[in-house]
């Protein structure tokens, strides 16, 4: 199993997160044997960042786990749940994203269905319709790989206004990094893939 070594400067970030480490976190890999697959998960305005390890697969979901309990669920790349944050995602219906990864182009919308608790574990409910709006060729940098990647923004239209989430395919089509509108109460998490 591959050894990973983590330094961490500060403590744990607070605002109701479970189990994050400052922004400043250093990831070393060690090893090639074969691992439990890790995301590396990043919420940018509470300075949280924490390593989170496959937990368990259900059809095509990967929900993740970190050392705290918190997780991230997954399908096709896409968020679908979160636990431990707060205000989490109860859940979302992110397929017709997920179908846009591969073949939608501008001009093309579809719906995006999501759950969420507000700060006060009140459920919102909020759909969204949207549209793949570019597609770049990036070099991206994750845990000192380097991988030629297709970058994919997605704008999705709410009734007070817009929000963009981002996605980076590798050559496979895997979705290696992201950056996800998890709601109004905490914004954008990125996660990376690995390994």
């Amino acid at each position: 199993m591959r050894i990973w070594s983590f330094l961490a400067i500060v403590a744990v970030a607070g605002c109701g997160l479970v189990g994050g480490v400052p922004r400043d976190v250093v990831i070393t890999v060690s090893g090639e044997e074969d691992r439990v697959p890790q995301v590396l998960v990043s919420i940018e305005g509470f300075n949280y960042q924490s390593v989170f390890s496959l937990q368990s697969r259900n059809d095509d979901v990967a929900t993740f786990v970190n050392a705290q309990g918190a997780s991230v669920s997954l399908r096709d790349g896409m968020l679908v749940a979160t636990r431990g944050f707060s205000a989490d995602i109860m859940s979302a219906d992110a397929s017709a994203s997920a179908r846009a990864l591969v073949s939608g182009g501008p001009g093309d919308f579809y719906p995006r269905f999501q759950t969420t608790l507000d700060g006060e574990s009140a459920v919102q409910y909020q759909t969204q319709q949207c549209e793949m709006a570019e597609r770049v060729t990036e070099t991206i940098t994750i845990s000192d790989r380097v991988h030629d990647t297709v970058r994919l923004t997605e704008r999705c239209f709410l009734p007070d206004g817009a929000e963009i989430n981002t996605y980076w395919l590798g050559r496979s089509g895997t979705v290696l990094k992201s950056r996800q509108w998890m709601g109004p109460w905490l914004g954008h998490m990125t996660i990376e893939r690995l390994g």
